[in-house]
C-alpha cells in the first residue's frame, strides 16, 4: 500500500470516527408553534404564515407536510434550510360551513433527527353570523288534499342586527304562510305544502334577502313526497326476459289521501303466480309475488289490486320485461 492510499483511508477512518455534533446536525425550531384566530365567521379563509428556522448546524430538509381536515397548505419559500436561516409556510383554513371550537394540525417532517415530526396548529371558534335551523326541510309523505305545515329560524348575533328584506318560494307545492320576530335578531317562517297539484316528489327552495351586510341572501331546500289516496311502490314489476328461472317480487302499499283501508284482493295475469297479502304497521300492506318469470306473456299486463274503499278504482302496477343488453 503506497504513501497517498494510507493517507486517504486515515483521513476516512477519522471523520467516520467523528461524533455526530462534529458533523452537524439539523434543528428545526418553530417560534409560534400555534396561531389562535380567536372568533371569527363562519363565512370565509382563515390564512396565516407560520415561520420556522433552522437553529442547528447543518442543512435542515422539509420532506413532507401533511395537514388534517379543512386546512390546506399554499406555499412554503424554501424546503432547503441553511444553518440560522428560515423557512415560511403558509396555511389556510376553511371555515365554512363549521361552528364551534376548530383545531387543524399542520404536520411538518424533516431531516432532524431529534423532532422528525413538527406540529404547528391553527386553532380558534367559528361562529355564525346568521344561523339558519333548520338547513333543510322536509316535509316526508303529505297525503293528497291535506297540508303539512314546517318551520326555519333565523338568528342572528346581538352584534349585528338584520331585517328580512323579501321571502318567496322558488318552485311549486309550497307556500310561506306566516313570518314572525320571535326575539330580537331572530326569526321564525312557517311554510305550509299546498294541498293541490300532482302526486310524486316535489323539491322547491325558501329564499330569504335580509338586511345582514355578511349574508344578504338565504336558500333553504324544501323536500315533499304528495301521495295519491294511496302510495303504491315500486310503480312497475321489472323482469328480465330470456329466463325461465322464476323469482319473487314486493308490492308495497301505504296510507295516502285515505288512512284506513283494507287490501281485499289481488289479481294477476297468470293463474302460475303466488300470492301472499301481508300486513304491515301503520295500516300498510305488502303484497308478495312467488314463482313470477319474464316471460312474453306478460308484456303489457299487469297486478291489479283491489281495496275495500268503494270509491276508489283497482290499483295497476304493470310489469316491465328487460331485454338482455337493453
Amino acid at each position: 500500500m503506497n504513501k497517498f492510499n494510507r493517507i486517504w483511508i486515515y483521513v476516512l477512518v477519522t471523520s467516520l470516527a467523528l461524533p455526530l455534533s462534529a458533523i452537524g446536525t439539523p434543528v428545526i425550531v418553530a417560534d409560534e408553534p400555534e396561531f389562535n384566530f380567536g372568533e371569527q365567521s363562519n363565512n370565509q379563509s382563515i390564512d396565516h404564515t407560520f415561520v420556522i428556522r433552522n437553529d442547528g448546524d447543518s442543512e435542515l430538509r422539509i420532506t413532507n407536510v401533511r395537514s388534517s381536515c379543512g386546512c390546506t397548505v399554499g406555499n412554503i419559500t424554501a424546503r432547503e434550510i441553511p444553518p440560522g436561516e428560515t423557512s415560511e409556510i403558509t396555511a389556510s383554513y376553511n371555515l365554512r360551513g363549521r361552528r364551534g371550537r376548530q383545531r387543524s394540525v399542520l404536520t411538518i417532517e424533516s431531516n432532524d433527527p431529534e423532532q422528525r415530526h413538527l406540529r404547528l396548529i391553527m386553532s380558534g371558534y367559528a361562529m355564525e353570523p346568521l344561523s339558519v335551523r333548520p338547513s333543510s326541510v322536509v316535509f316526508g309523505q303529505v297525503a293528497q288534499g291535506h297540508r303539512s305545515l314546517r318551520q326555519v329560524e333565523l338568528t342572528g348575533t346581538p352584534e349585528q342586527a338584520f331585517e328580512l328584506a323579501n321571502v318567496q318560494i322558488d318552485g311549486n307545492g309550497f307556500s310561506v304562510v306566516e313570518q314572525e320576530e320571535i326575539a330580537p335578531h331572530q326569526y321564525r317562517l312557517t311554510i305550509e305544502t299546498l294541498p293541490e297539484g300532482e302526486t310524486g316528489h316535489r323539491r322547491a327552495l325558501l329564499v330569504v334577502e335580509t338586511t345582514h351586510p355578511q349574508v344578504p341572501r338565504v336558500q333553504v331546500p324544501l323536500h315533499a313526497d304528495w301521495a295519491g289516496a294511496l302510495s303504491v311502490a315500486p310503480n312497475a314489476i321489472t323482469l328480465m326476459a330470456g329466463t325461465d328461472r322464476p323469482v319473487t317480487r314486493y308490492i308495497v302499499i301505504r296510507p295516502g289521501g285515505v288512512r284506513d283501508f283494507e287490501v281485499t284482493e289481488v289479481m294477476t295475469p297468470s293463474d302460475a303466480i303466488q300470492v301472499n297479502i301481508l300486513s304491515l304497521p301503520n295500516n300498510s300492506y305488502r303484497i308478495q309475488l312467488s314463482n313470477v318469470v319474464g316471460s312474453d306473456d306478460l308484456v303489457g299486463q299487469s297486478v291489479r289490486i283491489r281495496t275495500n274503499v268503494d270509491e276508489l278504482d283497482d290499483l295497476e302496477v304493470p310489469f316491465e320485461i328487460i331485454q338482455p343488453g337493453t
